[in-house]
């Protein structure tokens, strides 16, 4: 029996398509594991021994950004997408002492990020009533990156669904986390500091690989 005929009989050892399968599926499990174990940990307090460690109220199941059908009425410095937001509600263009204390506190939650600080975006959104353009004008000098949005009491309602009231959310100022796919999971009152977002940001960029 001549060489190549020899060969020509000789089973060849191809890799199993299942076995080929498993490669990339357990690759991922692998490195998806530890970011998912940590947000579970983080929303559930799973295997946390000293109980919740968020400072701000959980959403579980998250809220949709979406359903509050923004109106963009002017664009901060620098982009949006893919980032995390801060989300601020008020009306009559924020002009309450109570409404100015809350941008305050998310503009130096953004700055004490340090590094983190490009990861996420703040905005203003404006219920109801409609915001002028001088009004514009003194955001854009006071708050040169805050983005600004309009929605309405009526959506703002669709997208709290059972959770809050939103007139309660528009006159005591709520501010909100949104992940980079538009999931809203935890909110602040004006009773929690500055602190409390700026320490719960820091857990959830430190778990998260997006944004």
């Amino acid at each position: 029996m001549t060489e190549s005929s020899s060969t020509a009989n000789k089973p060849e050892n191809k890799p199993s398509p299942k076995g080929s399968r498993r490669i990339p599926i357990l690759l991922f499990i692998t490195a998806g594991l530890p970011v998912i174990f940590a947000f579970l940990m983080y929303f559930t307090d799973t295997l946390v021994p000293e109980g919740r460690n968020n400072r701000g109220s959980l959403i579980l199941p998250t809220l949709a950004v979406e359903k509050l059908a923004l109106q963009l009425e002017q664009a901060g410095e620098g982009s949006v997408e893919g980032k995390w937001e801060l989300l601020v509600f008020g009306r009559n263009g924020c002009v309450s002492k109570n409404c100015q204390e809350m941008l305050h506190n998310t503009r130096q939650v953004n700055v004490a990020l340090g590094r983190e600080a490009g990861r996420l975006a703040r905005r203003y959104i404006n219920v109801d009533d409609a915001l002028t353009a001088p009004t514009l004008a003194e955001f854009k000098i006071n708050y040169p990156r805050l983005h600004l949005s309009q929605s309405t009491v009526a959506a703002l309602q669709v997208f709290l669904d059972k959770e809050l009231d939103a007139r309660q959310v528009v006159e005591r100022n709520f501010i909100f986390i949104a992940d980079p796919l538009g999931n809203v999971m935890m909110y602040y009152t004006p009773e929690n500091l500055g602190g409390d977002i700026l320490n719960d940001l820091k857990k959830l960029l430190k778990v998260s690989n997006i944004g």
